[in-house]
């Protein structure tokens, strides 16, 4: 009968825990956690040495407004695990993390979980994701001084790097008009396009038009056929 006592005392439990998560507690924990931002900047240190200077570039991801309430899980695919940060890690509910991987792209994933001690201690409250660029090796090309708008032209990218007759590939095909500054292909020129819309959309007018000029040009070779043939005395 004990046996029977604990397992049912076991099994309620985790109810009454959950009850104490209301409807209200949810929603204040939720705009919290919405209110939890993330982006990030480039940044260039400038350092001295006795023969020269020389310059390092990286990137700070910023993770912004967590509460005394909410706690974040971050993590991405170049990284093995994940990394935790209460508030008490913030400066005032920011942090600052210095990213220097800029040999492969990295897709972050954002956790918001309840802090431990609320009334929805460990639910995960919001999910969000970013991208970190990575370098671009065809970034320093003479080719990209000309064309600095395009895509394989920036010093830090999200796509995946194209291979060298790729790359030349894309290039030629921006030059000429046949790729956007996106990389994606044009299908046509927008004058073009116009022209071709306007004949279908009035093809049937044009259509006619053309009948009654050619109407009136066989009119006009008849007559002046008839008039010849009456001088020839036909």
């Amino acid at each position: 009968m004990k046996k029977i006592v604990i397992i049912l005392i076991l099994l309620i439990m985790p109810l009454f825990v959950r009850a104490e998560c209301s409807y209200q507690d949810q929603l204040n924990l939720n705009s919290k956690a919405a209110n939890v931002r993330t982006n990030y900047e480039l940044k260039t240190d400038r350092i001295e040495y006795e023969d020269g200077v020389s310059y390092v570039e990286y990137f700070v991801i910023h993770i912004l407004n967590v509460t005394n309430e909410t706690y974040v899980e971050l993590s991405n695919n170049v990284e093995d695990g994940s990394k935790i940060y209460h508030y008490a890690d913030t400066t005032d509910g920011n942090v600052d993390i210095i990213w220097t991987k800029t040999e492969d792209i990295a897709n972050f994933t954002v956790k918001v979980y309840a802090e431990n001690g609320t009334a929805c201690s460990g639910d995960l409250l919001k999910t969000s994701r970013f991208t970190m660029p990575k370098y671009n090796g065809y970034y320093n090309r003479a080719i990209c001084e000309e064309i600095p708008d395009f895509y394989l032209c920036q010093k830090y990218i999200t796509v995946e790097t194209v291979d060298e007759s790729e790359f030349v590939s894309k290039v030629e095909g921006y030059i000429n008009g046949t790729v956007n500054k996106d990389g994606e292909k044009v299908e046509e020129k927008e004058d073009k396009k116009g022209i071709l819309e306007f004949i279908n959309k009035n093809k049937w007018y044009i259509i006619g038009a053309a009948g009654v000029i050619g109407v009136g040009v066989g009119v006009f070779v008849y007559l002046k056929k008839t008039k010849k043939q009456r001088e020839l005395g036909i």
